[in-house]
């Protein structure tokens, strides 16, 4: 189980980018401006894939933010080139090398973008000292969700439960017709680090000092209020502060100890909005309940491997021959907690050539691409003492492994074959 520091960088990973931009996915669309075409979308684990398109040639690119900006590679028949993009509202400031352009996003449907006007919120609901509020009937009808850290709770029906970020401890709950930076919620579970219960002091020092690196504008408002989750007490305390436009916003938090487990509910978003699922939020909080089947499931699952292997992997290889050849190779391990692993992947390659006569002049040129993938086999995995076998039917293969966050926070695995010094790097991407 990982630590509540490290779950509180990944969720802040997760939650705060979307919650503080002034929209749910900044960098994708298409954007347009000195020539340029830039064309993005968001894919799973927080990348964005697209092309960037000058003078009649496109161009593939893969990008992940790192802090306010997205930073990527894009391919050329020369070789792969580094760029940077800083979103600026319906503006994007492109830079590659010396060359920078300045680019607009382009609207696919003009009548989509009205919005309703923006809630008033009255002055008593901003810098308010929180007060205990009426207890709320559980949402009806709700859905059960067993947790990876071994508790159970209910929560609306009409929700989604995303579990892209399970490997980390975190299941992200999105109400209907919302958008992230609108309002988010997460569900955690970390290691407690020998906190009993939830009103040890050192809880409330935790998350003071997470709010204040990540959101240094936030300010505590009222005490900490004690609820209830299930039969364990719990606390919950709430911040305020304002978006990049001046709007009001606000985090909550939940939290609890079930089992030397830290596990909260976090919501953070526009106030109107979170205030009015305050009724919803308690509810789903006071279902917090140490589920005895999924606490053994949880402990065993993986066969004793470390749970935060559990997941899908990715590989990404780009080679370049003299500028008239390439090839692309992109691979998938899943490791799954039963103990299996499956791979697949997909590879690219393209070849030019060009004709020219016997005084050196060129007469013509030629091509061709071609791509292929699908699966490529698997078997069963072990871990232990940093060591990684994977054993399909032809024998097994060892690696020495580390798994480290890159400056996003976002997992990274290093995998050394057993007696090699050359390490392969794999992404997280569920």
């Amino acid at each position: 189980m990982i630590t509540l520091r490290t779950l509180l960088r990944v969720a802040v990973w997760l939650a705060w980018p979307a919650v503080l931009s002034s929209a749910a996915e900044p960098f994708a669309g298409v954007f347009k401006g000195d020539g340029l075409t830039f064309t993005s979308r968001a894919t799973t684990g927080g990348a964005y894939q697209g092309s960037l398109a000058l003078d009649g040639e496109s161009y593939p690119f893969e990008a992940r933010p790192e802090g306010a900006t997205l930073r990527g590679v894009f391919t050329t028949p020369e070789g792969t080139f580094d760029f940077a993009a800083s979103s600026d509202g319906p503006a994007l400031t492109l830079t590659t090398d010396d060359a920078r352009y300045r680019l607009s996003r382009q609207s696919a449907n003009p009548l989509a973008a009205k919005r309703a006007p923006a809630a008033h919120v009255p002055a008593s609901a901003v810098n308010r000292p929180a007060t205990p509020a009426p207890a709320a009937a559980r949402p009806t009808p709700t859905r059960k969700y067993i947790h990876s850290s071994g508790f159970s709770f209910d929560y609306p029906a009409g929700w989604a439960a995303d579990e892209s970020q399970a490997a980390s401890g975190i299941l992200v709950l999105r109400p209907a017709n919302t958008q992230p930076q609108q309002e988010t919620y997460l569900v955690s579970g970390a290691d407690a680090g020998g906190i009993t219960a939830a009103t040890d002091p050192r809880v409330e020092q935790l998350l003071e000092q997470f709010v204040a690196q990540m959101a240094p504008g936030f300010q505590r408002t009222g005490r900490s209020e004690s609820i209830a989750a299930g039969e364990q007490a719990g606390v919950s305390l709430v911040w305020e502060g304002a978006g990049p436009t001046g709007a009001p916003m606000r985090l909550r938090v939940y939290t609890t100890v079930l089992n030397n487990a830290l596990v909260s509910l976090t919501a953070v978003g526009e106030t109107p909005r979170i205030l009015a699922r305050e009724g919803q939020l308690r509810a789903i909080f006071t279902t917090f309940d140490l589920d005895k089947a999924a606490a053994t499931a949880a402990t065993g699952a993986s066969g004793g491997n470390p749970v935060e292997l559990v997941g899908t992997w990715k590989n990404w290889k780009f080679k370049s021959y003299g500028g008239s050849s390439s090839s692309e190779k992109t691979t998938f391990i899943t490791l799954a907690a039963d103990g299996s692993y499956g791979v697949s992947g997909n590879a690219e390659s393209s070849h030019s050539f060009t004709f020219r006569n016997s005084g050196g002049a060129e007469t013509g040129n030629a091509g061709y691409a071609s791509q292929g993938g699908g699966s490529e086999g698997g078997g069963r995995w072990q871990a232990a003492n940093g060591v990684l076998t994977l054993t399909d039917a032809t024998g097994s293969t060892s690696f020495n492994y580390q798994i480290r966050s890159n400056s996003s926070g976002w997992p990274i695995l290093y995998a050394t074959p057993l007696g090699a010094s050359k390490a392969s790097e794999w992404t997280r991407v569920r």
